[in-house]
């Protein structure tokens, strides 16, 4: 299948869900933060069923510390920072617009295992975020949760290729590779790209989205993306393990060196990861 073969089955495909008008306000009024009208976007949010709800469940969880409980999404944005509040948005935006579709066709992907590699990657994040002092730890948490928003897609509208994807892995093959061969030559980071462009999302999330597999690439936001990169390849081993496979995702050499990562401390946060994500599951459930 090739390049346009892929975007146009996307396209076409009865699961690629129409965004309601209201979401499409929440998207334009995020992607233009400096022009940002606190009060219009709470508005706006509450129009969504679920949606408020959701958010200021997950904010007052106690995972980002919050000393008192905040009460609507003026307060989260102030606490947050809007960067982070415009990701969780999207996160749960994107959980609710796919939620009837995740993991009920693909016969061998699990939409809980990937939803707790997502997870497992913002929990990374957060962790490499404190110890390496770079970065917004709760902003990079957040970019953890949205990076593999591409094979969400591929998932609820593509099915059958997320299948083939999966028995090439379950050969040994490199996900990315199996994904090439299954995509004619795209991967989940294409995908999610195209869908961060197609919906008019924040280009530094779609920075992350596109190059977190191959952050030298990127000429923006290096160092964040690069921290996505390593946090990412230590949950992906921990969530290939969980269903089964056995395929080596080495770090990339030059992002270790540039973040001063050694791998000792890539073993701790890999040895750390299975109890900090399942108790940061609890509060996300």
């Amino acid at each position: 299948m090739n390049q346009i073969d892929v975007y146009q089955a996307l396209e076409t495909s009865p699961k690629m869900p129409v965004i309601p008008p209201e979401i499409s306000d929440i998207f334009e009024m995020i992607r233009q933060p400096d022009l940002l009208d606190i009060d219009l976007l709470a508005e706006k949010v509450a129009l969504y069923d679920g949606l408020n709800q959701a958010v200021l469940t997950n904010v007052n969880s106690g995972y980002y510390q919050i000393s008192r409980t905040i009460e609507n999404i003026n307060e989260a944005i102030v606490f947050l920072g809007m960067k982070t509040m415009r990701n969780l948005l999207i996160y749960f935006i994107t959980e609710l617009l796919f939620h009837d579709e995740l993991g009920k066709q693909s016969s061998l992907f699990s939409s809980h295992q990937y939803w707790k590699h997502n997870l497992g990657t913002a929990v990374a994040c957060n962790i490499l975020s404190s110890k390496l002092k770079i970065g917004d730890r709760f902003q990079l948490f957040s970019y953890g949760l949205c990076h593999d928003i591409g094979f969400a897609i591929l998932n609820a509208c593509l099915p059958d290729l997320v299948d083939q994807i999966f028995e090439t892995m379950s050969r040994g093959v490199h996900h990315i590779v199996a994904e090439k061969i299954a995509l004619g030559g795209k991967t989940h980071a294409d995908i999610g790209a195209w869908i961060c462009e197609k919906w008019g999302l924040p280009e530094d999330l779609g920075l992350v989205v596109k190059y977190h597999h191959s952050p030298l690439l990127s000429t923006d936001n290096l160092s964040e993306i690069e921290l996505i990169h390593v946090a990412d390849c230590i949950s992906t081993e921990y969530y290939q393990r969980l269903i089964g496979l056995d395929v080596r995702h080495p770090i990339n050499a030059r992002v270790m060196q540039n973040l001063r990562i050694t791998k000792d401390m890539v073993e701790e946060i890999g040895a750390s990861l299975p109890d900090e994500v399942e108790q940061v599951s609890r509060i996300f459930a």
